[in-house]
């Protein structure tokens, strides 16, 4: 393994009065806890109070992180997913104590047809796993994966427990939101057209096509570098 030695010069940013803490901790994840790159941001009552970056966004080839960098987020993304499913709630598109085949017939497959949206999205659904075996290729035909999902049986009955829906709830998420947005939108787009484009936010759900690579963070496994 490689070690990766970060210099303090290239750490970048800054905080706002109070937060120098903050910033003490962030330069500590370098100097003591061995981190390769990173970024910190934070708002207060709509106002950026901490902006923080350094590193390197690839600790092999030591390119240093920037100000626009982006990283994969992993689960935040559900948060942020559900900010989509509640702006078409708001716009009277779906509501959550309906049953979610009332939407999307074919969910109803296999003892799901009672399940509502609200157990969907609260991890409730007895949905965390797709038997059905999955390539890369699969992940990108929105069809097919509706199919894998709508054949998926319950590993308990909806609302009887909750059970984390780790890499499934994007899916069924987005299929809800195809079958409920007059434009047949995937999650993605719609996160894209109604949120992330008026609010100016470099956040996406599956990168566009244009989207220049040079700006993404690697992740770095135990065997790359520490």
């Amino acid at each position: 393994m490689v070690k990766v030695a970060v210099a303090p010069e290239l750490i970048h940013g800054d905080v706002d009065e109070g937060y120098g803490p903050v910033a003490d901790a962030f330069r500590r994840n370098f100097a003591e806890r061995g981190e390769i790159g990173a970024a910190c941001t934070v708002y207060r009552g709509g106002r950026k109070v901490v902006d923080l970056w350094g590193g390197y966004r690839d600790g092999v080839k030591r390119l240093p992180w920037q100000a626009d960098t982006v990283v994969v987020m992993y689960s935040t993304t559900k948060g942020v997913s559900s900010l989509a499913l509640a702006l078409a709630h708001s716009r009277g598109l779906l509501d959550y104590d309906e049953r979610v085949a009332a939407y999307w017939p074919e969910f109803g497959w296999r003892g799901k047809g009672g399940i509502t949206v609200r157990q969907l999205l609260s991890h409730q659904a007895g949905l965390p796993i797709v038997d059905v075996p999955l390539t890369v290729a699969d992940l990108g035909d929105l069809d097919f994966m509706a199919a894998a999902l709508a054949i998926q049986r319950p590993l308990w009955a909806a609302g009887t427990r909750h059970g984390y829906h780790t890499i499934t709830l994007g899916w069924y998420e987005s299929e809800l939101l195809r079958r409920v947005d007059p434009g047949g939108r995937s999650i993605g787009r719609y996160f894209a057209d109604e949120i992330a484009g008026p609010l100016g936010l470099s956040f996406y759900i599956g990168l566009p096509d244009d989207f220049d690579m040079a700006r993404r963070a690697t992740i770095h496994g135990r065997g790359t570098c520490r």
